[in-house]
């Protein structure tokens, strides 16, 4: 079975609170199996293009969950795509005075979407067959407008099974707009949009934030919000 609980989890945190002049937003990790224990890593994070300049690279770390030394991986993978992805209008006019294309125009605040891709041979990494892996990225930081005490790291994980009948897997991916704007006061319907290749049940679970492998973010004591 394809495992990407978690994955989805650190998503939906990621967007569920406004976007807001620091940096990310929110991210996600897809794989691609491209043969017998290889698979292509797409590491996607979106920043708020008033925030900090991102990084060229991204670390991606992984580990065999059956490994009793707990023996870390990490490989440096380059950011080989952006793309800005407001909600704003088409025209050329209104999209030329969005944050990103003019630094603190608020009143058209803007994403970017970068993604940095890597193929890994998980036989290299392995002394023995492992079927679980974590696959995990870490970035600073987080925007200052979520429930979190200061500006933790963001950070993503993902699940890969490796063993079963059919070790050859894809992971779900996400189709829907990533960052939604939404109004104030109003009722919102959001669909993931995720679509899953290999005919595997799919779980969504919003789940605690973390800031690195096994470490809980700080949260605020008083509520940003009051539930409806």
């Amino acid at each position: 079975m394809n495992k990407l609980l978690l994955t989805l989890s650190a998503f939906c945190l990621a967007f569920s609170f406004t976007a807001s002049a620091t940096h990310v937003a929110g991210g996600d990790i897809r794989y691609q199996c491209v043969g017998q224990d290889s698979f292509l890593f797409s590491l996607n994070f979106y920043r708020d293009c008033d925030g900090t300049t991102p990084p060229p690279d991204l670390d991606l770390e992984f580990r065999c969950t059956e490994d009793p030394n707990g023996t870390v991986y990490t490989l440096e993978v380059p950011i080989v795509f952006q793309n800005e992805i407001g909600q704003i209008c088409d025209d050329p006019t209104f999209q030329a005075q969005s944050s990103c294309n003019f630094p603190g125009n608020v009143g058209l605040e803007s994403m970017q979407w970068y993604q940095g891709q890597i193929i890994v041979d998980l036989s290299q990494y392995a002394p023995i067959h492992c079927s679980d892996w974590v696959f995990s990225y870490d970035i600073q930081a987080r925007n200052t407008s979520i429930n979190g005490v200061g500006q933790p790291q963001y950070y993503v994980e993902t699940l890969l099974n490796n063993g079963g009948v059919r070790d050859c897997n894809d992971s779900p991916y996400f189709t829907a707009q990533p960052i939604p704007y939404v109004c104030a006061g109003q009722q919102v319907n959001y669909s993931f949009g995720v679509a899953e290749q290999n005919g595997d049940s799919l779980v969504y679970s919003i789940d605690t934030a973390y800031s690195s492998f096994g470490n809980i973010i700080p949260y605020e004591t008083t509520p940003l919000y009051t539930p409806q």
